[in-house]
Protein backbone atom coordinates (compact mmCIF):
# COMPACT_ATOMS: atom_id res chain seq x y z
CA UNK A 1 0.00 0.00 0.00
CA UNK A 2 2.40 2.41 0.90
CA UNK A 3 4.69 1.86 -2.52
CA UNK A 4 1.36 2.75 -4.12
CA UNK A 5 0.97 6.08 -2.45
CA UNK A 6 4.43 6.84 -2.87
CA UNK A 7 4.16 5.98 -6.61
CA UNK A 8 0.70 7.91 -7.35
CA UNK A 9 2.26 11.33 -5.35
CA UNK A 10 5.44 10.81 -7.44
CA UNK A 11 3.29 10.92 -10.57
CA UNK A 12 0.95 14.08 -9.21
CA UNK A 13 4.12 15.85 -8.59
CA UNK A 14 5.86 15.09 -12.17
CA UNK A 15 2.42 16.22 -13.84
CA UNK A 16 2.21 18.99 -11.78
CA UNK A 17 5.99 19.99 -12.58
CA UNK A 18 6.15 19.54 -16.08
CA UNK A 19 2.19 20.06 -17.00
CA UNK A 20 1.43 22.76 -18.78
CA UNK A 21 -1.94 23.34 -20.16
CA UNK A 22 -3.41 26.39 -22.95
CA UNK A 23 -4.39 27.84 -19.59
CA UNK A 24 -0.95 28.86 -18.42
CA UNK A 25 -0.28 31.16 -21.26
CA UNK A 26 -3.85 32.74 -21.86
CA UNK A 27 -2.71 36.19 -20.78
CA UNK A 28 -0.49 39.33 -22.00
CA UNK A 29 3.23 39.19 -21.61
CA UNK A 30 5.24 42.23 -22.06
CA UNK A 31 8.72 41.46 -23.21
CA UNK A 32 11.42 41.61 -20.29
CA UNK A 33 14.66 41.09 -22.33
CA UNK A 34 16.69 38.46 -24.88
CA UNK A 35 18.61 35.64 -23.53
CA UNK A 36 22.00 34.85 -25.46
CA UNK A 37 25.01 32.77 -24.82
CA UNK A 38 24.18 32.40 -21.25
CA UNK A 39 23.35 36.92 -21.23
CA UNK A 40 21.17 38.62 -20.56
CA UNK A 41 20.37 41.89 -22.92
CA UNK A 42 17.32 44.17 -22.16
CA UNK A 43 15.04 45.04 -25.33
CA UNK A 44 16.03 47.61 -27.56
CA UNK A 45 14.09 51.14 -27.30
CA UNK A 46 12.02 50.81 -30.11
CA UNK A 47 11.09 47.03 -28.76
CA UNK A 48 10.20 48.49 -25.36
CA UNK A 49 6.16 47.81 -25.35
CA UNK A 50 6.45 44.91 -27.33
CA UNK A 51 3.83 42.25 -26.05
CA UNK A 52 2.40 38.88 -27.20
CA UNK A 53 -1.59 38.06 -25.86
CA UNK A 54 -2.65 35.06 -25.90
CA UNK A 55 -6.18 34.68 -26.09
CA UNK A 56 -8.27 31.59 -25.05
CA UNK A 57 -9.83 31.04 -28.24
CA UNK A 58 -6.54 30.77 -29.94
CA UNK A 59 -5.36 33.15 -31.65
CA UNK A 60 -3.03 35.80 -30.55
CA UNK A 61 -2.23 39.69 -31.01
CA UNK A 62 1.64 41.21 -30.75
CA UNK A 63 3.36 43.77 -31.33
CA UNK A 64 6.73 43.50 -32.38
CA UNK A 65 8.99 47.15 -32.61
CA UNK A 66 5.40 48.85 -33.01
CA UNK A 67 3.61 46.61 -35.85
CA UNK A 68 0.50 45.27 -34.47
CA UNK A 69 0.27 41.57 -35.85
CA UNK A 70 -2.62 38.48 -35.37
CA UNK A 71 -2.62 35.11 -36.15
CA UNK A 72 -3.36 31.71 -34.27
CA UNK A 73 -1.29 29.80 -31.81
CA UNK A 74 -1.71 25.89 -30.53
CA UNK A 75 0.31 24.45 -27.61
CA UNK A 76 1.61 20.93 -28.04
CA UNK A 77 2.04 19.97 -24.44
CA UNK A 78 3.29 16.41 -25.58
CA UNK A 79 6.45 18.70 -27.50
CA UNK A 80 6.37 21.34 -24.70
CA UNK A 81 6.61 23.68 -28.07
CA UNK A 82 4.02 26.03 -28.96
CA UNK A 83 3.15 27.02 -32.66
CA UNK A 84 2.53 30.69 -33.76
CA UNK A 85 0.51 30.57 -37.12
CA UNK A 86 0.19 34.41 -39.45
CA UNK A 87 -0.53 33.56 -43.11
CA UNK A 88 1.64 31.02 -44.64
CA UNK A 89 3.99 30.83 -41.85
CA UNK A 90 4.56 29.11 -38.72
CA UNK A 91 7.18 29.72 -35.90
CA UNK A 92 7.86 26.39 -33.83
CA UNK A 93 8.56 28.20 -30.23
CA UNK A 94 10.24 25.99 -27.46
CA UNK A 95 8.43 26.39 -23.97
CA UNK A 96 11.41 27.02 -21.43
CA UNK A 97 9.97 27.83 -18.85
CA UNK A 98 6.06 29.04 -18.39
CA UNK A 99 5.14 30.04 -14.61
CA UNK A 100 2.25 32.95 -13.74
CA UNK A 101 3.99 35.84 -14.34
CA UNK A 102 6.94 34.52 -16.56
CA UNK A 103 7.23 33.24 -19.49
CA UNK A 104 10.70 32.35 -21.73
CA UNK A 105 10.56 31.20 -24.87
CA UNK A 106 13.31 29.50 -26.95
CA UNK A 107 13.48 30.30 -31.25
CA UNK A 108 16.06 28.25 -32.90
CA UNK A 109 16.63 29.11 -36.42
CA UNK A 110 19.69 28.24 -38.88
CA UNK A 111 21.77 26.74 -36.04
CA UNK A 112 21.17 29.58 -33.82
CA UNK A 113 18.80 29.88 -30.67
CA UNK A 114 17.99 32.79 -28.20
CA UNK A 115 15.59 32.67 -25.78
CA UNK A 116 12.45 35.51 -25.53
CA UNK A 117 12.07 36.91 -21.49
CA UNK A 118 8.77 37.66 -20.71
CA UNK A 119 6.68 39.02 -18.15
CA UNK A 120 2.82 38.90 -17.34
CA UNK A 121 1.23 42.14 -17.66
CA UNK A 122 -0.13 44.26 -14.75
Amino acid sequence: MNRLLILIFFMVITLYANGQSKSDFVKKWNIEGYIYLGMTFAPEEHEKNDYIHFLNDGTFNSAEAGKIEKGTWEWKADEKTMYLSQSEETLALKVVKVKEDELILLIEEDGESIKIKYKRSA
